[in-house]
């Protein structure tokens, strides 16, 4: 039944290429029940019966209309290997048997205008032609617009879809991408109003309350629903820690990441790891903290982030009891080694960990280093912040870092809306090699 609406669906599109979308929403109800579906199946059953009918003239209808099926198939839905039931890209090259169809009709049309009292009729045969171009190029032109940009297209697709749930999602993630915070947080809403497991849309709802101040119980509660949807997806789950965390609640924020960092354990993925074990280290928890990073690199030898990490906090911890200079530079060498070229952040990691060590001349080099490399590339905030650096160590004195400066920093910050866990918690170690304090 789902083979026969599609084909009907797709001949349709062609022959009239009517409200074109890039994405159409699936019906609600498969069956009889549905017109669409119903009139799909009486239609597919007298297509066959005239290809049948047809083969005894010539076979070509029936081996174009073949071609269209059989290159079709693996869209049709019956093994599941595409997410929409229908979609325009779909057709393209399976359009190609129904040109060998076309090409037949074209033929039968010239022999019969060949007929004597038909002869008339060859001039009108150029002129449908244009005609028919003509409709198209004034249909074509009408779709420009709705594709002249992300927002518009969603638009024009929820015109035609009004209650499509990812389409409201979609749109609201280009709202937020544009800063039009509270507009975005309005389609997620609608979304889960037609689409209430639409994961994506809770996930995304969290992260509007979270960016704009909303309400805590609400964001929870959508993260919830979200990680209850799709519990291996780390992404919902650290995004939790990490928001409770900026909101003062750092034994609820912890108590997430623990399950996280328990979740990908199995799954072998670190982010929750180094996370925790990060936010323990600016919460007081150093021991702990630090062992949580040294359990993330122990999976992910070559986990750039949480290299990075430990390196700094083994260089430049204020406790002497937690310094390890000597591993900091081990640290600082494997991630210049994983990065396979150079790197500012690695390079003031590096020259942080000889100065701990008291090889200031060797700091104030690859302080230089780094500070060069961070001009070329026009980051004015890593630049300043490795010069205070450096002016430390020519003047023979380490840099020690704030990890309770740094907590406030993170708590007082306002993040891109809908960045990734990693890139949050990799801007969280920047904005910490930023507190001088000199011993």
């Amino acid at each position: 039944m789902v083979v026969c609406h599609n084909v009907i669906f797709y001949l349709r599109k062609l022959i009239l290429p009517l409200n074109l979308s890039p994405h159409y929403e699936p019906p609600t109800v498969i069956g009889f029940a549905n017109p669409a579906f119903a009139a799909g199946v009486i239609v597919c059953l007298l297509l066959v019966l005239s290809l049948v009918l047809l083969r005894r003239r010539t076979p070509a209808p029936l081996i174009g209309s073949l071609i269209f099926f059989v290159m079709l198939l693996p869209a049709m839905g019956i093994v599941k290997v595409t997410q929409p039931l229908v979609a325009n890209r779909y057709v393209y090259l399976p359009s190609l048997g129904l040109l060998l169809v076309l090409a037949w009709l074209l033929m039968q049309l010239r022999r019969a205008l060949q007929k004597r009292w038909l002869r008339a009729s060859y001039f009108g045969v150029p002129l449908a032609i244009l005609v028919l171009g003509t409709l198209g190029a004034v249909r074509t032109r009408h779709y420009l617009h709705p594709w002249s940009n992300t927002g518009e297209l969603h638009r024009y697709m929820l015109c035609l879809f009004p209650d499509a749930p990812m389409v409201h999602n979609d749109l609201g993630l280009y709202l937020a991408s544009n800063g039009r915070y509270q507009e975005a947080i309005e389609h997620f809403r609608a979304a889960l109003r037609t689409g209430p497991d639409l994961w994506q849309a809770h996930h995304n709802l969290a992260l509007g309350l979270d960016q704009t101040g909303g309400d805590t119980e609400e964001m929870v509660q959508h993260y919830r629903r979200a990680i209850e949807l799709v519990p291996a997806d780390m992404t919902a789950r650290i995004s939790l820690g990490l928001a409770l965390c900026r909101r003062g609640d750092f034994d609820g924020g912890i108590t997430v990441l623990r399950e996280a960092a328990e979740v990908g354990q199995g799954l072998r993925l670190p982010l929750a790891h180094y996370a925790l074990g990060y936010l323990l280290v600016l919460q007081g928890q150093t021991r702990a903290g630090l062992g949580c990073l040294r359990e993330t690199l122990s999976v992910s030898p070559r986990f750039l982030l949480a290299t990075k990490g430990l390196a700094w906090f083994l260089a430049t911890h204020p406790t002497e009891e937690f310094r390890d200079p000597r591993e900091g530079v081990l640290l600082a060498e494997r991630a210049r080694s994983i990065t396979r070229g150079p790197d500012a952040a690695v390079l003031d990691i590096l020259a942080a960990a000889h100065a701990s060590q008291g090889q200031y001349d060797k700091a104030v080099d690859i302080a230089k280093e780094a500070m060069g490399l961070s001009t070329r590339l026009g980051d004015g905030d890593s630049t300043k912040q490795i010069e205070k650096r450096l002016r430390l160590y020519e003047a023979q004195r380490p840099y020690r870092s704030d990890p309770q400066a740094q907590l406030q920093g993170f708590m007082s910050e306002t993040q891109c809306m809908f960045d990734d866990p990693q890139t949050r918690l990799k801007s969280l170690l920047q904005k910490g090699m930023a507190a001088t304090r000199c011993p």
